[in-house]
């Protein structure tokens, strides 16, 4: 007798929501974006950023705008610890020009594999800054906790799987609605969003 998929209680090891380590670290932490916060100093500044995909984006993709998020940081490092290992074997010359190369080239390539997408992302931000005048906000920090508290709660029906994928996926699209998409005078650079 086949039991129906999921039937057994098992998790799914295909399943995005229950892969864990191995599918944060390629594909990002969810399936819908990413969110950042960024503190500077003790507090004074604080920014939020949601950045929302837009619904559809599959698993290759996610790992291509992971890939091209972590490139430059993690480039840059992976190239300096192949620098100080390879030096000892090779000329430090030809060392430091290939990983230099290989540095850019990939950035270049996961840069134009992921422009389209990058461009068709939404984000929406707000930073609070303790000012001469007190806390001051910028950006909508209303739009953000609505959508950070939708998309926390689409992802916990899924996870205990309270809603199919499907279901995940309207509300992941419904959200992605209510963010305005980025107006092209306001744009400084090309694929903004998703960075």
């Amino acid at each position: 007798m086949t039991m129906p998929r999921g039937a057994s209680g098992l998790k799914d090891p295909l399943d995005p929501v229950h892969t864990g380590v191995l599918r944060q670290l390629l594909e990002g932490e969810y399936l819908w974006g990413t969110v950042d916060i960024a503190v500077a100093g003790r507090s004074v500044c604080r920014r939020y950023r949601v950045v929302v995909y837009p619904p559809g984006t599959n698993s290759s993709e996610r790992v291509w705008l992971t890939l091209r998020r972590r490139l430059p940081l993690a480039g840059g490092f992976v190239g300096a610890v192949a620098v100080c290992f390879l030096a000892e074997v090779w000329p430090l010359a030809l060392v430091i020009a290939a990983t230099i190369l290989v540095y850019v080239s990939a950035l270049v390539v996961a840069s134009q594999v992921t422009r389209d997408l990058r461009e068709s992302c939404r984000t929406v931000e707000s930073a609070f800054i303790v000012g001469p005048h007190g806390l001051e906000t910028t950006g909508d920090p209303v739009l953000v906790q609505a959508t950070l508290r939708r998309l926390s709660h689409l992802d916990r029906e899924r996870t205990m799987s309270h809603i199919s994928p499907s279901l995940h996926e309207l509300g992941w699209a419904e959200v992605y609605e209510s963010i305005a998409p980025r107006r092209s005078d306001n744009a400084t650079r090309r694929g903004a969003q998703c960075e």
